[in-house]
Protein backbone atom coordinates (compact mmCIF):
# COMPACT_ATOMS: atom_id res chain seq x y z
CA UNK A 1 0.00 0.00 0.00
CA UNK A 2 2.76 2.41 0.91
CA UNK A 3 4.61 1.47 -2.25
CA UNK A 4 1.53 2.19 -4.36
CA UNK A 5 1.02 5.55 -2.67
CA UNK A 6 4.64 6.53 -3.30
CA UNK A 7 4.39 5.66 -6.97
CA UNK A 8 1.17 7.67 -7.22
CA UNK A 9 2.89 10.73 -5.69
CA UNK A 10 5.79 10.47 -8.13
CA UNK A 11 3.37 10.27 -11.06
CA UNK A 12 1.47 13.38 -9.85
CA UNK A 13 4.74 15.34 -9.48
CA UNK A 14 5.82 14.42 -13.01
CA UNK A 15 2.50 15.62 -14.43
CA UNK A 16 2.76 18.87 -12.43
CA UNK A 17 6.29 19.60 -13.69
CA UNK A 18 5.28 18.90 -17.29
CA UNK A 19 2.34 21.30 -16.97
CA UNK A 20 4.60 24.04 -15.58
CA UNK A 21 7.08 23.57 -18.36
CA UNK A 22 4.32 23.76 -20.94
CA UNK A 23 2.92 26.92 -19.35
CA UNK A 24 6.35 28.55 -19.23
CA UNK A 25 6.98 27.74 -22.88
CA UNK A 26 3.61 29.14 -23.88
CA UNK A 27 4.20 32.42 -22.06
CA UNK A 28 7.79 33.02 -23.17
CA UNK A 29 7.75 31.91 -26.82
CA UNK A 30 5.92 34.96 -28.27
CA UNK A 31 8.32 37.35 -26.53
CA UNK A 32 11.31 35.39 -27.74
CA UNK A 33 9.96 35.32 -31.27
CA UNK A 34 9.34 39.05 -31.11
CA UNK A 35 12.90 39.67 -29.94
CA UNK A 36 14.32 37.44 -32.65
CA UNK A 37 12.20 39.23 -35.27
CA UNK A 38 13.37 42.63 -34.00
CA UNK A 39 16.99 41.50 -34.16
CA UNK A 40 16.53 40.25 -37.72
CA UNK A 41 14.98 43.57 -38.81
CA UNK A 42 17.79 45.55 -37.20
CA UNK A 43 20.35 43.38 -38.94
CA UNK A 44 18.62 43.83 -42.30
CA UNK A 45 18.40 47.60 -41.89
CA UNK A 46 22.06 47.90 -40.95
CA UNK A 47 23.31 45.92 -43.94
CA UNK A 48 24.18 48.14 -46.96
CA UNK A 49 22.39 47.55 -50.25
CA UNK A 50 24.25 45.18 -52.55
CA UNK A 51 26.18 46.94 -55.33
CA UNK A 52 24.97 45.51 -58.67
CA UNK A 53 28.04 46.77 -60.54
CA UNK A 54 31.36 44.98 -61.01
CA UNK A 55 34.60 46.28 -59.50
CA UNK A 56 36.10 46.97 -62.93
CA UNK A 57 34.11 48.82 -65.59
CA UNK A 58 35.30 49.27 -69.16
CA UNK A 59 34.20 52.59 -70.70
CA UNK A 60 34.30 52.58 -74.51
CA UNK A 61 34.64 55.90 -76.33
CA UNK A 62 34.47 56.21 -80.15
CA UNK A 63 37.28 58.76 -80.35
CA UNK A 64 41.07 58.94 -80.23
CA UNK A 65 42.81 59.65 -76.93
CA UNK A 66 43.62 63.27 -76.13
CA UNK A 67 40.59 64.98 -77.67
CA UNK A 68 38.18 67.18 -75.74
CA UNK A 69 35.57 64.48 -75.08
CA UNK A 70 38.24 61.94 -74.11
CA UNK A 71 39.80 64.33 -71.56
CA UNK A 72 36.37 65.20 -70.18
CA UNK A 73 35.50 61.52 -69.73
CA UNK A 74 38.73 60.85 -67.85
CA UNK A 75 37.97 63.66 -65.39
CA UNK A 76 34.59 62.06 -64.69
CA UNK A 77 35.91 58.48 -64.40
CA UNK A 78 38.64 59.65 -62.02
CA UNK A 79 35.90 61.11 -59.83
CA UNK A 80 33.95 57.84 -59.93
CA UNK A 81 37.07 55.90 -58.90
CA UNK A 82 37.69 58.31 -56.02
CA UNK A 83 34.08 57.93 -54.85
CA UNK A 84 33.74 54.17 -55.15
CA UNK A 85 37.16 52.55 -55.42
CA UNK A 86 36.09 51.01 -58.72
CA UNK A 87 38.52 50.76 -61.61
CA UNK A 88 37.15 52.49 -64.70
CA UNK A 89 39.21 51.67 -67.79
CA UNK A 90 38.75 54.08 -70.70
CA UNK A 91 39.14 52.30 -74.05
CA UNK A 92 39.39 54.39 -77.24
CA UNK A 93 37.71 52.63 -80.19
CA UNK A 94 37.52 55.04 -83.13
CA UNK A 95 37.65 52.35 -85.83
CA UNK A 96 35.05 52.83 -88.54
CA UNK A 97 34.23 56.31 -87.31
CA UNK A 98 33.08 54.81 -84.01
CA UNK A 99 30.97 52.05 -85.58
CA UNK A 100 33.01 49.35 -83.81
CA UNK A 101 32.55 51.07 -80.47
CA UNK A 102 28.78 51.48 -80.85
CA UNK A 103 28.39 47.84 -81.93
CA UNK A 104 30.45 46.61 -78.96
CA UNK A 105 28.27 48.53 -76.51
CA UNK A 106 25.10 47.19 -78.13
CA UNK A 107 26.34 43.60 -77.74
CA UNK A 108 27.96 43.98 -74.31
CA UNK A 109 26.87 42.01 -71.25
CA UNK A 110 24.09 43.70 -69.28
CA UNK A 111 25.91 43.49 -65.93
CA UNK A 112 27.55 46.90 -66.38
CA UNK A 113 31.08 45.69 -67.02
CA UNK A 114 31.11 47.48 -70.41
CA UNK A 115 29.45 50.84 -71.06
CA UNK A 116 29.82 53.52 -73.75
CA UNK A 117 30.41 57.25 -73.49
CA UNK A 118 29.44 59.16 -76.63
CA UNK A 119 29.27 62.73 -77.81
CA UNK A 120 26.71 64.05 -80.24
CA UNK A 121 28.52 62.37 -83.13
CA UNK A 122 26.78 59.13 -82.16
CA UNK A 123 23.46 60.66 -83.28
CA UNK A 124 24.72 62.61 -86.28
CA UNK A 125 26.78 59.74 -87.69
CA UNK A 126 23.75 57.48 -87.47
CA UNK A 127 21.53 60.09 -89.14
CA UNK A 128 24.11 60.45 -91.93
CA UNK A 129 24.46 56.67 -92.33
CA UNK A 130 28.00 56.21 -90.96
CA UNK A 131 26.95 53.41 -88.59
CA UNK A 132 23.92 51.19 -88.01
CA UNK A 133 23.55 51.11 -84.22
CA UNK A 134 20.17 52.78 -83.94
CA UNK A 135 19.37 54.73 -80.76
CA UNK A 136 16.61 52.29 -79.84
CA UNK A 137 19.19 49.47 -79.67
CA UNK A 138 20.81 51.22 -76.70
CA UNK A 139 19.63 52.57 -73.37
CA UNK A 140 20.79 55.94 -72.09
CA UNK A 141 21.73 55.71 -68.40
CA UNK A 142 23.27 59.18 -68.09
CA UNK A 143 22.63 62.35 -70.09
CA UNK A 144 25.05 65.20 -69.42
CA UNK A 145 23.66 68.56 -70.44
CA UNK A 146 26.12 71.32 -71.28
CA UNK A 147 25.04 74.31 -69.20
CA UNK A 148 28.08 76.34 -70.20
CA UNK A 149 30.83 75.65 -72.67
CA UNK A 150 30.84 74.78 -76.29
CA UNK A 151 33.17 75.23 -79.20
CA UNK A 152 34.74 78.29 -80.76
CA UNK A 153 34.84 79.46 -84.37
CA UNK A 154 38.55 80.00 -85.05
CA UNK A 155 40.79 81.13 -87.89
CA UNK A 156 44.58 81.10 -88.36
CA UNK A 157 46.53 83.98 -86.83
CA UNK A 158 47.38 85.11 -90.38
CA UNK A 159 43.69 85.34 -91.39
CA UNK A 160 42.42 88.76 -92.55
CA UNK A 161 39.31 88.22 -90.40
CA UNK A 162 39.43 89.48 -86.81
CA UNK A 163 35.73 89.29 -85.96
CA UNK A 164 32.84 87.02 -86.82
CA UNK A 165 31.16 89.89 -88.65
CA UNK A 166 34.24 90.23 -90.88
CA UNK A 167 34.18 86.47 -91.52
CA UNK A 168 30.52 86.63 -92.55
CA UNK A 169 31.24 89.57 -94.89
CA UNK A 170 34.17 87.66 -96.40
CA UNK A 171 32.05 84.53 -96.92
CA UNK A 172 29.54 86.61 -98.87
CA UNK A 173 32.27 87.74 -101.23
CA UNK A 174 34.01 84.41 -101.81
CA UNK A 175 33.74 80.76 -100.86
CA UNK A 176 35.51 80.02 -97.58
CA UNK A 177 36.73 76.52 -96.72
CA UNK A 178 35.72 75.07 -93.34
CA UNK A 179 37.45 71.99 -91.93
CA UNK A 180 35.09 69.55 -90.22
CA UNK A 181 34.39 65.85 -89.93
CA UNK A 182 31.72 65.39 -92.56
CA UNK A 183 28.48 64.09 -91.11
CA UNK A 184 29.58 64.80 -87.54
CA UNK A 185 27.66 66.87 -85.02
CA UNK A 186 30.14 69.72 -85.65
CA UNK A 187 29.15 69.61 -89.33
CA UNK A 188 25.53 69.97 -88.18
CA UNK A 189 26.49 72.92 -85.96
CA UNK A 190 28.49 74.71 -88.67
CA UNK A 191 25.74 74.28 -91.24
CA UNK A 192 23.15 75.64 -88.81
CA UNK A 193 25.39 78.61 -87.93
CA UNK A 194 25.96 79.34 -91.62
CA UNK A 195 22.22 79.18 -92.34
CA UNK A 196 21.47 81.56 -89.47
CA UNK A 197 24.18 83.98 -90.67
CA UNK A 198 23.00 83.82 -94.29
CA UNK A 199 26.24 82.38 -95.69
CA UNK A 200 27.63 79.11 -97.03
CA UNK A 201 30.92 77.28 -96.53
CA UNK A 202 32.77 74.68 -98.54
CA UNK A 203 33.19 71.75 -96.17
CA UNK A 204 36.32 69.58 -96.31
CA UNK A 205 37.17 66.54 -94.21
CA UNK A 206 39.08 67.19 -90.97
CA UNK A 207 38.50 64.48 -88.36
CA UNK A 208 38.95 65.54 -84.75
CA UNK A 209 40.22 68.78 -83.25
CA UNK A 210 43.89 67.84 -83.66
CA UNK A 211 43.46 67.44 -87.43
CA UNK A 212 41.46 70.66 -87.64
CA UNK A 213 44.23 72.58 -85.88
CA UNK A 214 46.83 71.12 -88.24
CA UNK A 215 44.74 72.19 -91.24
CA UNK A 216 44.31 75.69 -89.80
CA UNK A 217 48.00 76.13 -89.01
CA UNK A 218 48.91 74.93 -92.49
CA UNK A 219 46.38 77.34 -94.04
CA UNK A 220 44.65 74.40 -95.69
CA UNK A 221 41.29 75.68 -94.42
CA UNK A 222 40.03 79.18 -93.69
CA UNK A 223 37.99 78.46 -90.60
CA UNK A 224 36.95 75.66 -88.25
CA UNK A 225 35.13 74.91 -85.03
CA UNK A 226 37.16 73.43 -82.15
CA UNK A 227 36.65 72.78 -78.44
CA UNK A 228 37.29 75.36 -75.75
CA UNK A 229 40.43 73.75 -74.34
CA UNK A 230 42.18 73.56 -77.72
CA UNK A 231 41.06 77.09 -78.51
CA UNK A 232 42.53 78.39 -75.27
CA UNK A 233 45.88 76.73 -75.90
CA UNK A 234 46.33 77.98 -79.46
CA UNK A 235 45.04 81.48 -78.76
CA UNK A 236 47.50 81.71 -75.86
CA UNK A 237 50.34 80.62 -78.15
CA UNK A 238 49.30 83.17 -80.79
CA UNK A 239 48.65 80.57 -83.51
CA UNK A 240 44.87 80.99 -83.78
CA UNK A 241 42.25 83.71 -83.37
CA UNK A 242 38.87 82.99 -81.77
CA UNK A 243 36.04 84.90 -83.45
CA UNK A 244 33.09 83.70 -81.38
CA UNK A 245 31.73 80.92 -79.19
CA UNK A 246 28.67 78.93 -80.25
CA UNK A 247 27.13 79.26 -76.77
CA UNK A 248 27.61 80.75 -73.32
CA UNK A 249 30.89 79.86 -71.60
CA UNK A 250 32.69 80.39 -68.29
CA UNK A 251 34.76 83.49 -68.92
CA UNK A 252 36.49 83.30 -65.53
CA UNK A 253 37.75 79.80 -66.31
CA UNK A 254 39.00 80.95 -69.74
CA UNK A 255 40.39 84.44 -69.14
CA UNK A 256 42.31 84.51 -72.42
CA UNK A 257 38.94 84.21 -74.21
CA UNK A 258 36.94 86.52 -71.94
CA UNK A 259 36.41 89.14 -74.66
CA UNK A 260 35.25 86.67 -77.31
CA UNK A 261 31.53 87.19 -78.11
CA UNK A 262 28.96 84.40 -78.28
CA UNK A 263 26.52 83.86 -81.11
CA UNK A 264 23.81 85.26 -78.83
CA UNK A 265 25.91 88.39 -78.31
CA UNK A 266 25.95 88.79 -82.09
CA UNK A 267 22.19 88.38 -82.37
CA UNK A 268 22.30 84.78 -83.65
CA UNK A 269 20.80 81.65 -82.05
CA UNK A 270 23.04 79.54 -79.81
CA UNK A 271 24.03 76.11 -81.13
CA UNK A 272 24.70 74.51 -77.76
CA UNK A 273 21.84 72.05 -78.21
CA UNK A 274 24.05 70.04 -80.53
CA UNK A 275 26.62 69.38 -77.78
CA UNK A 276 25.57 66.51 -75.54
CA UNK A 277 27.27 63.61 -73.77
CA UNK A 278 25.47 60.32 -73.22
CA UNK A 279 26.42 57.13 -71.40
CA UNK A 280 24.81 54.13 -73.08
CA UNK A 281 24.37 50.41 -72.37
CA UNK A 282 22.55 47.54 -74.06
CA UNK A 283 18.82 48.22 -74.33
CA UNK A 284 17.93 45.18 -72.20
CA UNK A 285 19.85 46.23 -69.07
CA UNK A 286 17.69 46.04 -65.91
CA UNK A 287 16.62 49.16 -64.00
CA UNK A 288 18.71 48.48 -60.87
CA UNK A 289 21.99 48.24 -62.80
CA UNK A 290 21.08 51.22 -64.99
CA UNK A 291 20.20 53.28 -61.90
CA UNK A 292 23.52 52.39 -60.26
CA UNK A 293 25.49 53.63 -63.31
CA UNK A 294 23.41 56.80 -63.44
CA UNK A 295 24.27 57.51 -59.79
CA UNK A 296 28.00 57.06 -60.47
CA UNK A 297 27.93 59.98 -62.92
CA UNK A 298 25.74 62.19 -60.74
CA UNK A 299 28.01 61.70 -57.72
CA UNK A 300 31.19 62.28 -59.73
CA UNK A 301 29.91 65.57 -61.17
CA UNK A 302 29.10 66.73 -57.63
CA UNK A 303 32.77 66.51 -56.62
CA UNK A 304 34.53 69.87 -56.34
CA UNK A 305 37.70 68.58 -58.05
CA UNK A 306 35.74 67.18 -61.00
CA UNK A 307 33.75 70.41 -61.35
CA UNK A 308 37.01 72.40 -61.36
CA UNK A 309 38.65 70.12 -63.95
CA UNK A 310 35.59 70.18 -66.21
CA UNK A 311 35.62 73.98 -66.01
CA UNK A 312 39.24 73.95 -67.15
CA UNK A 313 37.98 72.34 -70.33
CA UNK A 314 35.52 75.21 -70.70
CA UNK A 315 32.40 73.28 -69.67
CA UNK A 316 29.80 73.33 -66.96
CA UNK A 317 27.80 70.09 -67.05
CA UNK A 318 24.54 69.04 -65.45
CA UNK A 319 23.76 65.37 -64.84
CA UNK A 320 20.17 64.10 -64.93
CA UNK A 321 18.34 61.21 -63.30
CA UNK A 322 17.69 57.96 -65.14
CA UNK A 323 14.21 58.72 -66.49
CA UNK A 324 15.12 62.26 -67.56
CA UNK A 325 18.31 61.01 -69.23
CA UNK A 326 16.37 58.59 -71.42
CA UNK A 327 13.78 61.23 -72.32
CA UNK A 328 16.46 63.77 -73.29
CA UNK A 329 18.32 61.10 -75.26
CA UNK A 330 15.22 60.39 -77.35
CA UNK A 331 14.47 64.10 -77.82
CA UNK A 332 18.04 64.74 -78.99
CA UNK A 333 17.80 62.02 -81.60
CA UNK A 334 14.58 63.52 -82.93
CA UNK A 335 16.25 66.93 -83.12
CA UNK A 336 19.23 65.58 -85.07
CA UNK A 337 16.89 63.82 -87.49
CA UNK A 338 15.20 67.15 -88.20
CA UNK A 339 18.53 68.93 -88.81
CA UNK A 340 19.67 66.08 -91.07
CA UNK A 341 16.56 66.51 -93.17
CA UNK A 342 17.16 70.26 -93.43
CA UNK A 343 20.77 69.73 -94.53
CA UNK A 344 19.81 67.02 -97.00
CA UNK A 345 22.19 64.45 -95.49
CA UNK A 346 19.64 62.06 -94.02
CA UNK A 347 20.60 58.46 -94.83
CA UNK A 348 18.06 56.18 -96.45
CA UNK A 349 15.85 54.39 -93.94
CA UNK A 350 16.43 56.87 -91.11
Amino acid sequence: MKRTLALLLVFVMVLSLAACASKQTATTTPAAEKEESKTAVEKTESEPAKDPLPKTIQVLIPLKAGGGTDVLLRYITDGISQNTGKSLVVVNQNEGGGAVCFNNVENAKVNGETIGFFGSSYFTNYVAGSHDTAPDKLRCVSFLEMVQGGSFIVVPASSPYNTFEELVAGAKEKELVLGVQLGSYTHFQCAEIANNAGIQFKYVEATGDAEKVTALLGNLVDVSLINANQTRQYVESGDLKALCCVSDFDREALPVLKDVPTLNDLGLPSCNACSVFVTCVPASMDDATAQAINQLFIDSLNRDDVIANVKKSGYVLKAHDLATSQAMYEASYTSFLDIGKQLGILAEGR
